[in-house]
């Protein structure tokens, strides 16, 4: 803490140092999270969500490296309203083609209705759109429409004959059409484009077929004609299985194109994008709808749509944090302080992230925010203390406001930074690259918020001359007013609230059974347009997803890959797929539709018309013309792998890895001789999803495990760990039992706001924490000390919790409804861990003890200092530091008095340096004794709250520990091992306080030559019997380590001088306590039952007794020697501290007793 003193006497030099750091830091590394036009580069593909070491992203880039990128753009063109298509709209579609090719970078292939050749027929091998003319020539109808347009444009028919105008099957490359029906699989194999066909102007009068019929007809009614064929060719065409959903929808509304890129291409970069979205919008029309989606699009607008998100939501949230300190601390300074430290932790962070170059992403972009609100909630519990402080201090100067504020926060907010740092540090060990890098960035930046709100912060205090407002602190301790009545209703229902959050963490907990963990595949509001686009294209053409299976031969089995049994058992599969009902599919697959299945069964079954009789040869050579006509690509280069690719829709992750699951279980029976690998960027992008939602919550126990031992080492009792923990234990409780409750799946996002509120949550728990520890050391009572730290730390907690709160609901104002859930979810978790802080807390500390670890490395206690004190004895230096922290010390200056002469007294007391002078009153009168380290006094007033008999006051600086009853009973309760030790020890010296008061009567007695001691009125007992506060199973325990004996009247069972060795408890009769003297015996007291002798033999060895014990009536007791005793505080820890307990009430009892037997005695002697 010295160090912080003194860098802040320069601050100046802080500030400018901290400003040129700061603008070097974004020159180098904020040049790398911005591209040139200054927008924030944002990842959106899905490689920082695959963990690299899975072996799913293994598969994915193997399979990648043998077929290509699977990535593609579904193009789709709709009539508006949607009608029929016809011959206007396969112009578009064919004019739309070609400037796509001409225009769009990295375009591998464009694949459309004009690639689907006819399976049989005159024109078998070509388009569907060709069609036989006179001469056995197939012509492309479109070709044909625009020839005969020019015919019209010309004044005399040509003289070239039709055979210049088409191929002719005779002279087809393939060898003719009896060639092409021997092997009817090479028609797929013709690279045949009929749209690559000349234009109006293009086409030479000297080439011109033009039938004489032609020129009877106008160009309307030729248009008509060819729309009427274009029509009945697009039904044809919605009729074959390789043209239906990608190419054509159903109902004949749609056509569609697939955009395929070079696997070394980025489809998803803005200039691709951008260009494809500027072509598509020009071949828009009112009358022409035109949508297209793919995971491309999706990447790129998603990146789009978090850029522009940050760029709104940054801002909102410094303004709605502004607004907050306004309305807290209405100065305008103060404003300035806390957003100054906020943007050199964003700058800081920010730098240190493109130092690393690393690049932000869906997950990681949460940083931001999260810094924001944890910088800010640092900084206002350093300016509410700079302000309480000064409003307490008004004639203090600034730097000493700054000095005393700065040693009253640096512990409370260097510990809720580092229990915030290990909460984010479980976020490390996560496999997946996005959620390692956020809890990195997090710990960073919440190390560098802490560090600034220690040093930059006061150094502005002192700058900006930063002043308590009058207004502010009245108006806003009036307006909580009202808790402090909440406080003292807390108080009398403590254990209801203790019942109340443990009934509805339960409830919250039976909620988490019904958690469903799921990605969900709409990121965006439905109303987006690419929501819109995707809706179009899933319903009237095919889901744009997509599941890759790769098969492999088993090495034992006798069937080859390249087989005939391979495609008849992937024929019998893409059956069972697509004939398969909805109704017969698990509740779990209901959302999901598979709508293509790419694969060489269906390819071949099409153009053999079945699968009839196939044989392995006929397999072998499909595949090897495949190969050499660039056809599609099933089969890898080496003949290892085989591919069949599923197109599907599915609503979730979770639906598509339950596809996986059936397919499993479902393969074995089509292709038993097969092994099959599942991938693809939809699987991987689900599995790693679903690997991210359920790791979190390995994260969040691992989280729990880490804040709860820093809480046991802070706290020094694993006990108090779980109470501190418990707030946010709640917390996570009620999120998880909201999803399941509400039926919201887990997904990527919000699987981290557990982490995030079990990081951010246990800084008000920390705080409030040291505060009572504060107030219960100054009030010395538990109770009282709860109710004032809960009236101090309500408007701190309540800011912070409001300020963290309202920078993540900014997140609602998000274009993607992940980040919207995320951010309201996050508000309301720590909402949930303000409120626990706020009424738990409270009850809880009412019924416990607090000790710190900085307490208790403060405290000077060694072992010769344990040793000289008596009440010490037999604990170790450890075990004497805990019972003085779980009771209070206290610190007299030279002549302070401690108390005065008729003070109620609460307490005693034990010197542990200095020295205590007892006189008759504070202002003179003679001294009654001076005691020194290790005296004990005040003991009455701990256990009979009597009236104090004299005045205490401090001869030199001296250190008290003060105990008192509550401080017992939590030591009891808490530390039963240590209460037991320290009970027997303040038992010793209450019973030598007794041997010394009944030595004076017996003298008196002596003096007067009174035969017994005078009878008297027995005080009001404090302990009515040793079994009092005892459960009905404690008694029956207690007796157990005793031994019963009957004890006849007048039996002698306790002889002076004798060594004692038992302690009787006296169970029925009544017992005498006597002393011999010369003319007789002396009754000092009478034992009643429930009542104790004997306690000698306990508590010191080879003491000889002091008195006789004698039977006044026939009795019964429990007899307990040494060991029995010893055996109980080893196996009964907790019972053997409430004996010990109730054996000093009793000793307190019979010293208040001879205390009185004394009084009377020198009354009767005239003394």
């Amino acid at each position: 803490m010295s160090w912080l003193k003194q860098v802040n006497q320069y601050s100046w030099t802080l500030l400018v140092v901290a400003s040129l750091l700061s603008a070097l830091l974004m020159i180098f590394g904020g040049s790398s999270l911005f591209n040139s036009q200054g927008k924030l580069q944002i990842d959106s593909t899905i490689e920082p969500f695959i963990s690299r070491d899975s072996n799913a992203y293994q598969d994915f880039l193997h399979t990648r490296s043998l077929f290509g990128n699977e990535e593609v753009l579904v193009v789709a063109l709709q009539p508006v309203p949607p009608q029929s298509l016809g011959l206007v709209h396969l112009e578009l579609l064919k004019s739309l083609r070609k400037t796509l090719q001409n225009q769009l970078p990295g375009l591998r292939s464009i694949q459309s209705v004009f690639d689907i050749p006819r399976p049989v027929g005159a024109c078998s091998g070509y388009s569907y759109f060709h069609q036989e003319q006179p001469g056995s020539i197939c012509v492309s109808r479109l070709q044909r429409l625009q020839e005969e347009l020019a015919c019209l444009q010309i004044p005399t028919p040509p003289t070239r004959t039709p055979s210049d105008l088409a191929f002719s099957l005779e002279n087809d490359p393939l060898g003719g059409p009896e060639e092409l029906a021997n092997d009817l699989a090479d028609s797929l194999l013709l690279d045949l484009d009929p749209t690559e066909l000349p234009q109006f102007d293009e086409i030479s009068s000297e080439i011109l077929h033009c039938p004489s019929k032609v020129w009877q007809k106008t160009p309307e009614e030729l248009r008509q004609e060819a729309n009427q064929d274009i029509k009945q060719i697009l039904n044809d065409l919605a009729e074959n299985s390789l043209a239906l959903g990608d190419f054509v929808s159903a109902e004949g509304t749609t056509l569609g194109m697939v955009l395929q890129f070079n696997t070394n291409s980025l489809p998803s970069s803005a200039e691709t994008q951008e260009l494809l979205q500027e072509i598509l919008k020009s071949f828009s029309s009112s009358e022409l709808r035109i949508a297209y989606a793919g995971q491309p699009r999706q990447i790129y607008t998603s990146s789009k749509v978090l850029q522009e998100d940050i760029e709104k939501i940054l801002p909102l949230s410094f303004g709605l944090i502004i607004i907050v300190l306004f309305a807290i601390f209405r100065t305008p300074r103060v404003i300035v302080v806390a957003f100054i430290n906020v943007v050199l932790s964003l700058i800081w962070t920010g730098s240190f992230v493109g130092l690393i170059g690393h690049r932000l992403n869906l997950v990681t972009i949460a940083f931001a925010p999260i810094l924001i609100c944890v910088g800010s909630a640092y900084v206002i519990m350093v300016l509410d203390q700079f302000l309480s402080i000064s409003k307490n201090l008004p004639k203090a100067s600034i730097d000493s406001h700054v000095s005393k504020t700065l040693d009253k926060v640096v512990v409370p907010v260097s510990v809720t930074a580092f229990t915030t740092v290990v909460g984010f540090a479980a976020l490390t060990v996560s496999p997946i690259p996005a959620i390692q890098q956020l809890g990195l960035y997090s710990c960073v930046g919440i190390l560098l918020s802490n560090l600034f709100a220690l040093t930059v912060t006061p150094s502005l205090l002192k700058i900006l001359r930063v002043k308590a407002s009058h207004t502010q602190s009245d108006s806003v301790h009036n307006s909580l007013s009202w808790f402090s009545k909440g406080s003292e209703w807390l108080q009398y229902r403590a254990r209801k609230v203790i019942v109340f959050w443990l009934l509805l963490a339960t409830i919250a907990g039976l909620g988490v059974l019904n958690l469903k963990i799921d990605s969900n595949s709409q990121a965006l509001a439905p109303e987006h347009p690419l929501e819109q686009d995707l809706s179009l294209i899933e319903s009237d053409l095919a889901g744009t997803q997509s599941l890759r299976l790769v098969f492999q031969a088993k090495p034992e089995a006798e069937e080859k890959l390249v087989s005939a049994a391979t495609i008849v058992g992937l024929d019998n599969l893409e059956v069972w797929l697509l004939t398969l009902k909805t109704e017969q599919w698990p509740d779990s697959l209901k959302g999901l539709r598979i709508d293509k299945i790419y694969s060489p069964a269906q390819t071949l079954w099409v153009y053999r018309n079945g699968l009839d009789d196939l044989n392995d040869l006929e397999v072998q050579y499909f595949f090897e013309k495949l190969a050499e006509q660039d056809g599609p690509i099933f089969l890898s280069p080496d003949g290892e792998n085989l591919l069949v690719t599923l197109r599907l829709k599915a609503d979730g992750s979770s639906e598509l890895l339950e596809l996986r699951e059936q397919l499993q279980q479902k393969l074995p029976e089509f292709v038993p001789h097969l092994d099959v690998t599942f991938t693809g960027g939809a699987v991987l992008t689900s599995e790693s999803a679903n690997n991210i939602a359920s790791g979190q919550i390995d994260s969040v126990l691992l989280a729990l495990f880490l804040i709860f031992g820093v809480m046991w080492g802070l706290f020094l009792s694993w006990k108090m760990g779980v109470i501190a923990l418990f707030p946010n234990i709640a917390a996570v409780l009620l999120f998880f039992g909201t999803l399941g409750w509400f039926e919201i799946p887990l997904g990527v996002t919000i699987s981290i706001i557990a982490s995030i509120a079990l990081g951010i949550g246990v800084d008000d728990t920390v705080h409030f924490l040291t505060r009572y520890h504060e107030r219960v050391k100054q009030e010395r009572d538990r109770r009282k000390a709860a109710q004032l730290a809960l009236q101090q730390m309500t408007r701190p907690m309540l800011t912070t919790t409001l300020a963290l709160g309202l920078g993540f609901s900014v997140f609602a104002f998000s274009e993607l409804d992940s980040l919207q859930l995320f951010g309201l979810l996050t508000a309301y978790t720590l909402l949930v861990c303000l409120a626990t802080d706020l009424t738990f807390l409270p009850t809880i500390v009412m019924e416990t003890g607090l000790v710190t670890v900085w307490d208790y490395l403060g405290l000077r206690i060694n072992k010769q200092l344990v040793q000289r004190l008596a009440i010490f004895r037999g604990l170790s230096v450890r075990e004497a530091k805990i019972a003085t922290l779980l009771a209070y010390s206290e610190d007299l200056k030279n002549r302070q008095v401690l108390f005065k002469t008729g003070d109620q007294g609460q307490e005693m007391f034990v010197i542990l340096s200095g020295k205590i002078r007892i006189q008759q009153n504070p202002t003179g009168g003679a001294t009654l004794a001076e005691l020194g380290e290790g005296d004990t006094f005040g003991e009455m007033g701990l256990f009979r709250k009597a009236q104090r008999s004299a005045t205490a006051i401090a001869v030199d600086e001296t250190r008290l520990l003060v105990i008192n009853r509550d401080s017992l009973y939590h030591l009891m309760q808490q530390r039963p091992r240590i209460a037991t030790t320290l009970f027997r020890n303040l038992a010793r010296q209450l019973r030598q306080a007794i041997l010394q008061t009944s030595q004076r009567v017996l003298d008196q007695v002596s003096k007067t030559q009174q035969e017994e001691a005078p009878p008297t009125s027995q005080p009001r007992p404090l302990m009515l019997n040793i079994f009092q506060g005892m459960t009905t199973k404690e008694q029956e325990s207690l007796r157990g380590f005793g031994v019963l004996r009957s004890l006849p009247q007048g039996e002698k069972i306790m002889n002076q001088g004798e060594q004692g060795k038992e302690v009787l408890i006296l169970l029925q009769g009544q017992l005498k306590v006597q002393i011999n003297k010369d003319k007789g015996c002396v009754v000092l007291a009478l034992i009643n039952p429930g009542n104790l002798v004997g306690e000698t033999a306990w508590l010191e060895e080879n003491l000889v007794r002091t008195a006789d014990v004698v039977a006044g009536t026939d009795s019964l007791g429990l007899f307990y020697d040494r060991l029995a005793l010893e055996k109980l505080c080893i196996q009964e820890s907790r019972l053997a501290a409430r004996f010990a307990f109730n054996l000093i009430c009793l000793l307190a009892d019979r010293l208040e007793a001879a205390n009185e037997q004394l009084e009377h005695t020198t009354a009767r002697s005239g003394v």
